[in-house]
């Protein structure tokens, strides 16, 4: 019995979901943790590989942490994803008062897709992405 829950479970994990498949809540959840910045592409289309240095980002709870050059280094704040009511390919947006202040078209990250590895967000006109790696779950506080 338990080897069938433990299956279960291991395959929920393992899929990959486009964030046109998640509510905002669902994706609240699947975004919790440290991730490793891996890859930044800019405007240009210039890409900066950060997979030999640490920064990282931190979403706990509605606490966010983000360390990225473009970004400033080191931007915290609380966030919320919600839905897009403006545009149908672009379904869950990352809010944050901070990110407002930033270089970001309309200070939002769109979150592209996410899985148990790998989550990617671009900007509102999808000319920036971040690809990012996951490096520690956080779990639940009950």
């Amino acid at each position: 019995m338990r080897a069938w829950i433990l299956s279960i479970c291991l395959s929920c994990f393992s899929l990959s979901l486009s964030a046109q498949e998640l509510s905002a809540e669902q994706a609240v959840h699947q975004i919790q943790g440290l991730w490793q910045l891996l890859t930044y592409v800019d405007r240009d289309g210039n890409q900066s590989d950060y997979s030999k240095q640490f920064r990282v980002w931190r979403f706990d709870g509605d606490k966010l942490s983000l360390d990225s050059d473009d970004l400033g280094h080191l931007v915290a704040d609380h966030f919320r994803l919600k839905r897009s009511i403006f545009r149908v390919d672009t379904p869950i947006i990352l809010l944050s008062d901070k990110l407002k202040q930033t270089h970001l078209t309309y200070g939002k990250l769109v979150l592209e897709s996410v899985d148990n590895q790998t989550l990617i967000f671009t900007d509102w006109d999808k000319q920036v992405s971040y690809r990012l790696r996951r490096v520690q779950p956080i779990v639940s506080r009950l």
